[in-house]
């Protein structure tokens, strides 16, 4: 953890140690979208086929629900609304 405003290092823990990144399918689907100069503010719709069904994995996303690309990508707003945002 670093302070912002001094740079400090507040709390490090095995700051040496070589670990592989957080997520690698975050980091290269980012890149794509990037790349591809797609509109970040554009309304994306979560259907049931983005449902995991593979591994089971749990979202917090409701299936229905358009967010902005910039949420899905990881931008800055990073939290999902408690209502369905109205397409435009």
């Amino acid at each position: 953890m670093v302070d912002e405003d001094t740079g400090e290092v507040l709390l490090e823990k095995d700051a040496a140690a070589a670990v592989p990144i957080a997520s690698l399918t975050k980091l290269l689907t980012a890149m794509v979208v990037l790349d591809a100069f797609q509109d970040r503010d554009e309304l994306i719709r979560i259907d049931e086929e983005d449902v995991d069904t593979l591994k089971h994995t749990l979202s917090r996303v409701p299936v229905g629900i358009y967010l902005p690309r910039r949420t899905l990508a990881g931008g800055t707003h990073r939290t999902v609304p408690e209502q369905p945002v109205e397409r435009r």
